[in-house]
Protein backbone atom coordinates (compact mmCIF):
# COMPACT_ATOMS: atom_id res chain seq x y z
CA UNK A 1 0.00 0.00 0.00
CA UNK A 2 1.93 3.56 -0.46
CA UNK A 3 2.29 6.06 1.69
CA UNK A 4 -0.76 8.33 0.61
CA UNK A 5 -2.89 5.68 0.32
CA UNK A 6 -2.25 4.77 4.19
CA UNK A 7 -2.45 8.13 5.76
CA UNK A 8 -6.22 8.92 3.35
CA UNK A 9 -7.13 5.08 5.17
CA UNK A 10 -5.63 6.57 8.75
CA UNK A 11 -7.38 9.94 8.69
CA UNK A 12 -10.91 8.06 7.51
CA UNK A 13 -10.33 5.95 10.69
CA UNK A 14 -9.64 8.98 12.96
CA UNK A 15 -13.01 11.02 11.22
CA UNK A 16 -15.24 7.97 11.68
CA UNK A 17 -13.68 7.77 15.52
CA UNK A 18 -14.72 11.25 15.69
CA UNK A 19 -18.32 10.55 14.67
CA UNK A 20 -18.64 7.72 16.95
CA UNK A 21 -17.37 9.58 19.95
CA UNK A 22 -20.25 12.67 18.80
CA UNK A 23 -22.89 9.24 18.63
CA UNK A 24 -22.15 8.01 22.34
CA UNK A 25 -22.19 11.42 23.77
CA UNK A 26 -25.25 11.50 25.87
CA UNK A 27 -28.06 13.94 25.99
CA UNK A 28 -29.14 15.73 28.45
CA UNK A 29 -32.03 16.82 26.92
CA UNK A 30 -34.09 18.06 23.48
CA UNK A 31 -31.35 20.71 22.80
CA UNK A 32 -28.50 18.15 22.78
CA UNK A 33 -30.29 15.87 20.42
CA UNK A 34 -30.90 18.94 18.15
CA UNK A 35 -26.96 19.61 18.04
CA UNK A 36 -26.27 16.41 17.50
CA UNK A 37 -29.33 15.80 14.41
CA UNK A 38 -27.49 18.66 12.77
CA UNK A 39 -23.77 17.55 13.69
CA UNK A 40 -25.52 14.48 11.48
CA UNK A 41 -26.47 16.43 8.63
CA UNK A 42 -23.25 17.61 8.40
CA UNK A 43 -20.63 14.39 9.14
CA UNK A 44 -22.77 11.70 7.96
CA UNK A 45 -22.61 12.39 4.77
CA UNK A 46 -19.39 12.28 3.59
CA UNK A 47 -18.34 9.73 2.08
CA UNK A 48 -14.97 7.82 2.98
CA UNK A 49 -13.54 5.75 0.52
CA UNK A 50 -12.07 2.67 3.09
CA UNK A 51 -15.39 2.77 5.20
CA UNK A 52 -18.37 4.05 3.04
CA UNK A 53 -20.99 6.42 4.39
CA UNK A 54 -22.13 5.04 7.68
CA UNK A 55 -24.86 7.69 9.74
CA UNK A 56 -23.12 6.88 12.76
CA UNK A 57 -24.44 10.06 14.34
CA UNK A 58 -28.06 9.68 12.85
CA UNK A 59 -28.81 6.59 14.25
CA UNK A 60 -27.39 7.61 17.47
CA UNK A 61 -30.50 10.53 17.24
CA UNK A 62 -33.04 8.33 16.18
CA UNK A 63 -32.70 6.23 19.29
CA UNK A 64 -32.35 9.64 21.51
CA UNK A 65 -35.49 11.09 20.28
CA UNK A 66 -37.13 7.47 21.09
CA UNK A 67 -35.37 8.00 24.45
CA UNK A 68 -37.74 11.47 24.44
CA UNK A 69 -40.71 9.95 24.10
CA UNK A 70 -40.56 6.92 27.15
CA UNK A 71 -42.11 7.59 29.88
CA UNK A 72 -39.22 8.37 33.13
CA UNK A 73 -38.21 4.83 34.86
CA UNK A 74 -39.34 5.27 37.98
CA UNK A 75 -37.02 3.59 40.88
Amino acid sequence: MDESWAAQLEAEENFHAAKVDVANAPSRDYHDVMVKAATSVVYDRVRLAGLGSVAVIGYSVAIDLIKTQLPAATS
